[in-house]
């Protein structure tokens, strides 16, 4: 059983604090799932922002917004020098606090400029949110050392469920009639890595998305909504995949000291890539 100095989980009957911090790490991540719902707020931020600044802002200018949204490269890595240097808590609490007030200070940059919606709601925001997440993946990780691969895809999941809370949420008050639901639920490929090993449950996440992949174009000349739908909620649930089983390879070869910076270097590879592929 894992022993803690912790001031909060000390008080709590040691077969029940895996339990009890795994479920706040998930509970945690549930709120920083915005980002899952950029395809909702989409239309609405390029409306208000042609109403507002610019009445020529098209969709294709707000792939940068959800570029940024997607991660800050560096915001991993800083998130695991705080963890090791202030602790877990201390580090989702900084993270927290930059995320929190760069999303409340959108209200006023999305009224002036995209260049400050780019910088509060994408970089800022970001930032905080690469920063917490890292805490709160090597702190779930930390308290479930026997299933690492389990414990990140929890913590994945509760980041991919936010969008079932959020959009809603964000229709209710925008557009009553347009509910949108969206999911990759993530949690079985750890379960699957901690059954095999990364190479097996890596092999089979990509065999299986490109296979979805190659044959989208023939399911959709179909014109079946409802199996082009299940073929997009496969794709995504690979997608899932790849947010899973990294960390769970990087804990195991890195080892739980040292797994916080190596994952921000990987975050920094990933969004690197990803920044380079955007359409120009």
């Amino acid at each position: 059983m894992l022993e803690t100095d912790d001031f909060l989980v000390k008080h709590i009957p040691s077969h029940m604090r895996s339990f009890v911090v795994l479920s706040a790490s998930v509970l945690f991540m549930f709120t920083l799932g915005i980002v899952y719902t950029f395809g909702n707020l989409l239309p609405y931020l390029v409306s208000y922002l042609r109403w507002k600044v610019d009445p020529d802002q098209t969709n294709g200018s707000m792939i940068w917004l959800q570029s940024f949204m997607t991660g800050v490269p560096c915001s991993m890595l800083l998130g695991g020098y705080l963890e090791r240097k202030i602790g877990a808590r201390k580090g989702a609490l900084i993270g927290s606090f930059i995320y929190t007030s760069a999303i409340a200070t959108s209200y006023f940059s999305l009224q002036h400029s995209y260049i400050l919606l780019l910088l509060t709601f994408g970089i800022m925001a970001s930032l905080g949110h690469g920063i917490a997440y890292n805490c709160v993946l090597i702190q779930a990780q930390r308290w479930l050392p026997d299933r690492v691969g389990l414990a990140s895809g929890l913590v994945a999941a509760g980041f991919g469920s936010g969008a079932f809370l959020m959009s809603p949420i964000e229709t209710k008050f925008i557009n009553p009639d347009n509910y949108q639901v969206d999911s990759d639920g993530r949690i079985i490929w750890g379960i699957i890595m901690d059954k095999t090993s990364y190479q097996v449950s890596m092999m089979s996440a990509c065999t299986i998305g490109a296979a979805l992949m190659w044959t989208l174009p023939g399911v959709k000349s179909l014109g079946d909504k409802e199996i082009f739908f299940i073929w997009i909620c496969g794709m995504f649930s690979v997608v899932g995949a790849t947010f899973t089983l990294l960390p769970s390879a990087a804990h195991k070869c890195f080892g739980p000291k040292n797994f916080g910076i190596a994952y921000g270097v990987l975050q920094i590879s990933l969004y690197t890539t990803l920044t380079f592929l955007q359409p120009k």
